[in-house]
């Protein structure tokens, strides 16, 4: 008798309640992977950059504040930021504000990011989201300052924060008066009208009363004549001088005292005289003090009459001997007739502290001009005191 074998309704009912309970299985173990970290690195959301912001308010009531981010730029990349005025005061605000970035040590602008004027009437303001682009030559892995200055009729307004170009844990210099000065030359304010023409015209007729030491009834207005200068230089730059290399709207003044015509450029609330061929500038350099913490800075600040933006060199000497490690070649600027420099110690080859029993003295003169010079002596016993 031959048996035949035969697959039954059962047999097939068992087979598919096996495959559904496997791909059940598969569903649930793909659910506890999606849940789990994935490791490696993961690429930054924009929520995760550090975010500033900030808020300064004036005692006439003017409101500046503004937004961004810390890090995460690029060179040549695109950024936003965010910026609010409000108008609390009780005159009409015409003004300027600018978006700078700043030198990673220098107190000086490379690059006007955004310019911008505006109108604000009492009580009314405004909230801005400008697109700007980094400069391409800037170096990636370096640490900038991100400057805002506001021009209003009250005064001034500077914010400046340490923004990071690529990956970088370097953080900028503290804020210094020369940064501010520096971020505020190369933001000039808006002329009210004919008023900012008339305020230079004073500025250079008061500047030739004391050149030539006449009377103000002796100088004649020839012409004054708009123009754009190429940068902060006004149209006047000098050997070893560092200008912010914006346009630069202003004037050309000239004036008159009997034969003689004297040609002035003027924006701002700066003047500067165009000096005849071959004529040279003499000044003078002061040091006023140096503080010294261990561990931490070494600050030399002073005075000078030289023109603004003149490169100072600095030396460093202990018994007798030039310090290497002191930043000699660094232009220190001239701002307003006062100029800082600050070194860090324990960075770039200096000492964490300095020889108690070393007599230091420090030298300051005027880079590629003429024998200028100023010296400090100071040690670590006391208080220093500037040398008679």
């Amino acid at each position: 008798m031959t048996t035949k074998m035969v697959k039954g309704k059962g047999s097939r009912k068992m087979k598919l309640i096996g495959w559904t309970v496997l791909l059940l299985i598969i569903t649930v173990l793909l659910a506890a992977g999606c849940g789990m970290p994935m490791s490696g690195p993961q690429t930054p959301t924009r929520e995760e950059r550090e975010r500033f912001s900030a808020r300064r308010e004036s005692e006439d009531g003017a409101i500046v504040a503004w937004s961004g981010y810390t890090e995460g730029y690029e060179p040549g990349a695109e950024a936003e930021f965010d910026i609010t005025l409000k108008n609390e005061t009780d005159q009409v605000w015409r003004g300027r504000y600018c978006l700078q970035l700043m030198d990673r040590q220098l107190p000086m602008v490379i690059a006007t990011l955004e310019q911008r004027d505006f109108k604000l009437e009492p009580g009314m303001g405004f909230s801005d989201t400008i697109t700007v682009r980094f400069p391409e030559g800037v170096d990636d892995g370096t640490s900038y300052g991100l400057s805002l200055p506001v021009r209003k009729p009250g005064g001034p307004m500077v914010d400046l924060v340490s923004i990071q170009i690529g990956e970088t844990d370097e953080v900028r210099r503290a804020t210094t008066q020369q940064d501010m000065d520096a971020s505020l030359e190369a933001c000039p304010p808006v002329d009210e009208e004919d008023g900012g023409v008339e305020h230079l015209v004073g500025l250079a007729k008061a500047d030739l009363v004391q050149r030539l030491d006449i009377n103000l009834d002796e100088i004649d207005l020839q012409g004054v004549e708009p123009t754009e200068f190429p940068d902060a230089s006004l149209g006047v730059p000098e050997p070893g001088k560092m200008y912010a290399q914006v346009i630069t709207p202003g004037y050309v003044i000239e004036l008159a005292v009997e034969d003689a015509v004297y040609e002035y450029h003027g924006a701002g609330d700066r003047v500067v005289l165009v000096p005849d061929e071959g004529e040279t500038f003499k000044g003078s350099i002061t040091i006023k003090g140096v503080q010294v913490t261990a561990g931490e800075w070494i600050i030399v600040h002073g005075r000078s009459t030289l023109p603004d933006g003149t490169c100072l060199g600095t030396e460093l000497w202990a018994d007798g001997e030039p310090q290497t490690w002191w930043p000699g070649d660094t232009c220190v600027p001239v701002q307003n007739g006062a100029w800082q420099l600050s070194v860090r110690l324990g960075q770039d080859g200096a000492p964490a502290e300095l020889d108690a029993t070393a007599q230091y003295m420090v030298r300051a003169y005027q880079q590629g001009g003429p024998n200028i010079v100023s010296v400090f002596p100071f040690d670590l016993a006391g208080p220093p005191t500037p040398k008679p």
